[in-house]
């Protein structure tokens, strides 16, 4: 069976008081073979800080930004072409550039941890062309064939940030400042805040910090929190998730896509189905991959759960083909699935029929015979 579930990692937090996230299980920079350099001090980038310069060496898509210009706000969001959550986020980032465009606002998807190779199949051949309906460039690299994978955006702006992970954004202010650091599926209220001119970046510094200073803890409650959710210890699991939420400053909403993956796997499915609830109604509805996570977690036919809810179900598959816009095959069978579940066989036909049409080798012939089933079921 094709792959459609992202499961988390150690690492659940993104950074400076954003959102713990399903799409912040993206991979860490790939390992790239590399002469030995000099091991310099990082000087720490945070919340507060005066923004980088921006080391392009390639404007893929957009006007060049030179500079931060004064009274405008720029969103820098580093992505890669492997990265299946960076790719999944695209059209959120899209739709912030669209509802922004009028007040000067600028977001830039930069490639970073990437062969810049890549990029232009990526653009031209497998839809980020349209996908990215923002500013995109490549980061510029050092000198060196071994060193394609290593960067000075990376380097300048992720490592003194203390970011992992991508995709990761920062949003740089009407003064060039640093305003927030997190993922980009996390970052529409502290942006309407900053366009607004309302936002307190002071406050924001505070917590930024004190999230850094919590780092070292927050790693012992990451281990702590992978045995007790192998054991299956939900007493643990509950305190552990309770302790991350406090060191990280993460909301409810921040901790739904966590919360329902680690309980689900510690075989608590009441608490599991509670968080999807949260991430339902809050931001997690407009990310594509976590819906679509939680709709097929409930309904997968080779992994059943106990006391499945297909009306949890159905409102995140809706909320997945939505965010999707109806153009991901994986997407489009999960929906199909839990329609089919649910009785609305003849709905279900219709979107499976969609999934097949946009399914390419082994996953068309997965898909095709479960649409042969649902007809099968309707007759």
């Amino acid at each position: 069976m094709f792959r459609r579930i992202a499961f988390l990692s150690a690492a659940l937090i993104v950074s400076a008081g954003a959102a713990t996230t399903l799409a912040q299980d993206s991979k860490p920079a790939p390992a790239a073979k590399e002469k030995a350099q000099p091991k310099a001090e990082v000087k720490k980038l945070g919340v507060g800080d005066k923004a980088p310069d921006l080391k392009i060496a390639t404007w893929v898509k957009g006007e060049p930004v030179t500079e931060f210009a004064r009274d405008h706000v720029y969103v820098v969001e580093f992505w890669a072409t492997w990265c299946g959550p960076c790719i999944a986020g695209m059209p959120h980032l899209s739709e912030v550039q669209k509802e922004y465009a009028e007040k000067k606002v600028r977001v830039i998807g930069v490639n970073i941890w990437d062969d810049p190779k890549n990029v232009d199949p990526f653009m031209k051949d497998k839809g980020g062309n349209d996908k990215m309906q923002y500013t995109v460039a490549v980061e510029e690299k050092y000198e060196g064939e071994a060193n394609v994978r290593q960067g000075k955006m990376a380097d300048e702006w992720m490592k003194p940030a203390g970011q992992n992970g991508i995709p990761s954004a920062f949003i740089v202010d009407k003064t060039g400042t640093i305003a927030w650091i997190g993922h980009p599926m996390s970052m529409d209220e502290p942006l309407k805040e900053i366009v607004a001119g309302t936002y307190d970046i002071k406050a924001a510094a505070e917590k930024h910090k004190v999230k850094a200073e919590n780092e070292g803890k927050l790693q012992k409650v990451y281990a702590d929190l992978s045995k007790a959710t192998s054991a299956k210890d939900v007493p643990a699991v509950k305190k552990l998730l309770g302790e991350m939420k406090v060191l990280s400053g993460a909301s409810d909403d921040d901790m739904a896509a966590t919360s329902f993956q680690v309980y689900m796997k510690a075989g608590a499915t009441d608490e599991a189905f509670a968080a999807a609830r949260t991430a339902i109604a809050g931001k997690g509805k407009k990310n594509a991959m976590l819906m679509n996570t939680i709709a097929w977690t409930i309904v997968d036919p080779e992994n059943p759960v106990d006391k499945p809810d297909y009306d949890l179900a159905l409102a995140a598959g809706e909320a997945a083909y939505e965010a999707s816009g109806g153009k991901d095959a994986a997407i489009l069978d999960t929906y199909a699935t839990v329609l089919f579940k649910k009785g609305k066989v003849d709905k279900a036909i219709e979107m499976q029929t969609k999934a097949v049409e946009l399914a390419e080798g082994d996953m068309k012939t997965e898909l095709q015979s479960r649409l042969e089933e649902f007809k099968k079921a309707k007759k």
